[in-house]
């Protein structure tokens, strides 16, 4: 996992940045490649998110040493997502705010197509309502 200051990395496709977070939940998939099913439910919230990743942020401090993949769930337009991701870097901003850069992993087609489309729903509606806040990657 890199140090939010380190990465530079920016992709192709459009990002959408929330004017209010999403709420999101998550749980502990693999860890070192290993399938792990533990009871903890992480809350986190999603700052922004693309059909390929998202900033989040948690209170958690998960473990830069280890591979973890999480399993992520939330609602954006009414339509549930499920989806697995990594972290790529952190930045701690304070002992209980850390915002993480996840990339997913293991997404079926389908499943991306759903995402792309709430995104594409979400960035309209706030269009009309002129709070967009999304900017295209170059």
């Amino acid at each position: 996992m890199k140090n939010m200051s380190t990465s530079t990395d920016r992709r192709n496709n459009f990002r959408v940045y929330f004017t209010y977070a999403i709420s999101a939940d998550a749980h502990f998939k693999f860890i070192n490649g290993q399938v792990v099913d533990l009871d903890k439910t992480i809350s986190l919230l999603i700052l922004d998110l693309s059909s390929t990743g998202m900033k989040m942020e948690t209170a958690l401090d998960l473990p830069s040493d280890i591979d973890l993949i999480l399993q992520i769930e939330f609602k954006i337009e009414n339509e549930p997502i499920k989806l697995y991701g990594k972290a790529l870097w952190k930045k701690i901003l304070s002992p209980v705010k850390i915002n993480y850069g996840l990339e997913f992993i293991h997404f079926k087609e389908c499943e991306q197509m759903k995402l792309v489309r709430c995104l594409n729903i979400y960035q309209i509606k706030q269009r009309r309502l002129g709070k967009v806040k999304s900017i295209p990657k170059s």
